[in-house]
């Protein structure tokens, strides 16, 4: 069974006309897995200022109906925040669970 969690999430429009989206308080799994899934439903591209104290993340996946599914690093954060783009129509996700691998079977 998953364990629980709580963490407040916080967003906005930013000054820059960014979104801004802050994550505070516990892990999410049972190692310190992390991971947050951003979906875009608007027609423009939304560049999205993550803080989420102590995450890092080891791989950023994205989907959408653009282009093929792609893996690549995780994104180096700037100070105490990173910066995602996020296309439209487009699922990022931000990870650092071991992805393609099945545990517990």
């Amino acid at each position: 069974m998953p364990s629980s969690s709580s963490f407040a999430l916080t967003g906005g429009l930013t000054g820059s006309g960014s979104l801004g989206v802050g994550l505070e308080g516990g892990e999410s799994g049972a190692g310190g897995e992390r991971t947050l899934i951003l979906l875009n439903r608007s027609g423009v591209a939304q560049k999205v200022d993550v803080k989420w104290p102590g995450a890092k993340f080891r791989y950023l996946e994205t989907a959408s109906p653009q282009q093929e599914n792609s893996v690549e690093p995780g994104p180096r954060p700037a100070g105490a925040s990173l910066e995602v783009l996020v296309s439209p129509g487009a699922i990022v996700t931000l990870t650092n669970v071991e992805l393609g691998k099945v545990t517990g079977a």
